[in-house]
């Protein structure tokens, strides 16, 4: 019995779903008030294609404006805001959009 390998054309058509699903961006918010860390992650995400920016806030009420408008994938957050706890931020994320992934950057 004689097994041969795929040839590349046979690799590419198999694999092509797998290529479509990760073609999906994932959604970031990040609200931190320290403008050189808010820099600084905005533009890792705008270096990675994986990545779309969904909102980048420096306080919790335009963390709650934006939330209002639409989810994000992934919400990055500092605890210290100026204005009020990041908690309640992570809270209100977990009410209005439960699928969102939270991660506390302090």
């Amino acid at each position: 019995m004689h097994l041969s390998s795929p040839s590349s054309a046979e690799i590419g058509r198999r694999s092509a779903p797998a290529l479509m699903d990760a073609a999906e961006v994932t959604k970031v918010m990040i609200v931190e008030d320290d403008q050189s860390f808010l820099n600084r992650f905005c533009r890792i995400i705008a270096a990675n294609t994986d990545f779309e920016l969904f909102a980048a806030v420096r306080d919790g009420a335009a963390a709650r404006d934006s939330l209002a408008r639409g989810a994000p994938d992934v919400l990055l957050i500092d605890l210290g805001l100026p204005d009020v706890s990041g908690i309640d931020i992570i809270r209100t994320t977990a009410a209005l959009h439960p699928d969102t992934d939270i991660m506390v950057v302090t």
